[in-house]
């Protein structure tokens, strides 16, 4: 119990004696100013070490809460990436739902049941030949089905599959298809060239055709090895852009397509007529 008593006695006694160094400093006096200087040098060393571990403190802290921040920033980062996905996804989803509705309304007055269906693939080899659609037998797709995009016509239905189908396209080499000219009774067929340029074939005794002139299919069903083909009629193949020599009977045009016509997502297969 003393040597507690002397321990506090003490330490009171040198906080007392601090009280009183640092207000005889703090005083403007004579003794005061001849004090403060070798107070000051022993002092200072102390008072720069220990502002040094404050800041070090403060560097620590700031590192802390610096990497909350940036935790808590990558996380709001990620899900506003999330919400921009899913954002995207609603919106490409909308444009393909209001392209489906301006097909079907352009197509409203033709006798004709329409099969909604989305393109999910091209030949990476051979790009303007062939497509895959995400309808197939399930949903009576049938080989030989024409398939459109609004006003023109795309390609036809070559293999089915239960929940797919593989589309022939109109720049497919192998495609010919029935047409006529607007305005006029001519009528031929629609053929690909080695260099994607669609051609325009028809007896040279029908009546002549001029440039500008629009190519549309017309209605026929014709049988081939494998299936049934059938073309409905009106459906846009080109217009008439180079009128070329007669050859072997046959009068050949080239026909101009837009770019537009074959920039597949969304596309109509021809259930029935």
């Amino acid at each position: 119990m003393a040597t507690a008593f002397f321990r506090r006695r003490r330490t009171l006694a040198a906080l007392a004696v601090l009280v009183a160094l640092f207000v005889l400093l703090s005083l403007d006096l004579p003794i005061s100013r001849r004090v403060r200087q070798p107070v000051m040098t022993v002092v200072q060393p102390v008072l720069r070490g220990l502002a040094a571990v404050g800041r070090w403190f403060g560097r620590v802290g700031d590192a802390i809460i610096g990497r909350g921040v940036a935790t808590e920033r990558d996380e709001l980062k990620r899900e506003v990436e999330q919400l921009e996905a899913e954002r995207a996804a609603l919106q490409a989803e909308l444009e393909s739902l209001r392209a489906t509705s301006a097909q079907l309304e352009a197509l409203a007055a033709l006798e004709l049941t329409l099969l909604p269906a989305r393109v999910i693939g091209r030949d990476p080899t051979s790009w303007y030949d062939t497509a895959v659609i995400d309808a197939g037998s399930g949903r009576g797709v049938r080989p030989g089905m024409p398939v459109v995009r609004g006003r023109w016509y795309v390609g036809r239905v070559e293999e089915v599959g239960p929940g797919w189908s593989r589309v022939m396209l109109v720049l497919d080499a192998r495609s010919t298809i029935p047409a006529t000219v607007v305005g006029r009774a001519t009528r031929g067929l629609v053929e690909t060239t080695g260099k994607r340029t669609l051609l325009f074939k028809y007896l040279a005794d029908e009546p002549a055709v001029q440039v500008g002139d629009r190519i549309v299919t017309w209605r026929a069903t014709t049988d081939n090895e494998v299936t049934e083909l059938r073309f409905v009629e009106g459906f846009e193949l080109g217009t008439v852009a180079t009128v070329r020599g007669e050859q072997e009977g046959w009068q050949t045009v080239v026909l101009e397509r837009p770019a537009e016509a074959d920039r597949l997502s969304e596309v109509l297969v021809v259930i029935d007529q």
